[in-house]
C-alpha cells in the first residue's frame, strides 16, 4: 500500500484536481468539471463539508476525501458520510481498498467519535463498491437520484468503524 500523507484540502489543489482529472467513461460522471454544481461544491472552500482532505504520495495529490458528520438517526453515536476520490491514473491498478483505509484511518484520526462510516455510491460503479464491500462495508439500501441530469440508482453503505 503506498504511504499516504493527509492534509486539509488547499483551494489550489482543489482547483487541479476540478480541472486537471478526467475519469474515461463511465466514470467521466465523476469528473468535477462535467457538472457546475458539482464544480462550484468543489472548488469553493465556503462550501466544503466539515473535512475535506487531500491525500498526497510523495507530494503530488493521490486523492481526496470528504465527510460530513452527523448523530447516527438511533441516537447511538456519531456517524461519517464519506466520498473519495482517487487519481484516475491510480484506478484499477488494486489500490482501491489500500486508498479506502487510509482515508479511514485518517478520518479517526480527526474524528474518534465517529462509530459508522456511510457512503453513497452510483449502482454502476461496481469497482467502488468492491473495494467498500473489501473494507466490510454492506449495502443497507437503495435509492434513485438524479446528479447533473443523469437519473441514478444509487448504493447506501455502511460501515461500523471499530475504535
Amino acid at each position: 500500500m503506498p504511504d499516504y500523507s493527509f492534509a486539509s484540502m488547499s483551494a489550489p489543489a482543489a482547483l487541479r484536481i476540478a480541472d486537471g482529472w478526467r475519469y474515461e467513461a463511465p466514470y467521466d460522471f465523476f469528473n468535477p468539471a462535467a457538472n457546475a454544481q458539482t464544480y462550484e461544491d468543489f472548488t469553493n472552500p465556503e462550501r466544503w463539508p466539515g473535512v475535506f482532505q487531500q491525500a498526497k504520495i510523495g507530494g503530488l495529490v493521490a486523492g481526496f476525501f470528504r465527510s460530513e458528520l452527523a448523530e447516527t438517526a438511533d441516537g447511538s453515536g456519531i456517524s461519517a458520510d464519506i466520498s473519495l476520490g482517487l487519481h484516475p491514473d491510480l484506478t484499477d491498478q488494486g489500490t482501491g481498498a489500500g486508498f479506502l483505509t487510509a482515508c479511514l484511518l485518517r478520518l479517526r484520526e480527526l474524528h474518534p467519535e465517529v462509530t459508522t462510516v456511510t457512503a453513497e455510491i452510483p449502482e454502476f460503479n461496481t469497482r467502488a463498491l468492491r473495494v467498500f464491500e473489501d473494507c466490510g462495508f454492506d449495502v443497507i439500501g437503495r435509492q434513485k437520484q438524479i446528479s447533473g441530469g443523469a437519473k441514478l440508482q444509487i448504493l447506501l453503505l455502511s460501515g461500523h468503524f471499530a475504535g
